[in-house]
């Protein structure tokens, strides 16, 4: 990281808003296990929390969010085009029910882990279906040295 990134994310943090601080309060000690990031970049943009098992962004949108959709929707659009799933929550739900917030993060790494288990059989599928064909083919392959093991004895007995 730049020496004025760094600089700037850690401004960021210094002066994080009281939701922010709650929110990140909270997740320290419901979730004390959970590792997440605060005010992390991920270039070109610095989200709010980043939770990297999930690749889950949670960005806190407020007064300060308000006449920047388009920059939002452009950041977002970014971030997903890059494979990160996000969640955005408004800073009085943040504050006064940061539970409801880890219900749609509980629900989203459920999702996550359907598809990651949907995958996961899709691939074994595939590895089933290349494993009988192969064995398919080891069998032509015996057959085939056979016919030719036979014909060499063939022709040597007719030479």
């Amino acid at each position: 990281m730049s020496g004025n990134l760094t600089e700037y994310v850690d401004n960021l943090k210094k002066n994080a808003t009281k939701p922010e601080l709650a929110f990140k309060t909270y997740l320290e000690k419901t979730y004390p296990k959970l590792k997440f990031e605060f005010q992390f970049p991920i270039s070109p943009y610095i989200v709010d929390f980043y939770i990297p098992a999930l690749r889950l962004i949670i960005e806190l949108d407020g007064s300060s969010h308000d006449n920047k959709e388009l920059y939002d929707q452009n950041r977002d659009k970014y971030l997903e085009e890059n494979n990160f799933n996000i969640i955005h929550a408004r800073n009085h739900v943040a504050e006064n029910h940061p539970e409801n917030i880890m219900e749609t993060v509980h629900y989203v790494a459920k999702q996550l882990l359907t598809e990651k288990q949907r995958a996961i059989s899709s691939y074994i599928q595939d590895i089933e279906k290349y494993r009988q064909k192969l064995s398919n083919a080891e069998l032509s392959a015996r057959i085939t040295q056979d016919s030719i093991d036979i014909l060499t004895v063939f022709l040597g007995v007719i030479e």
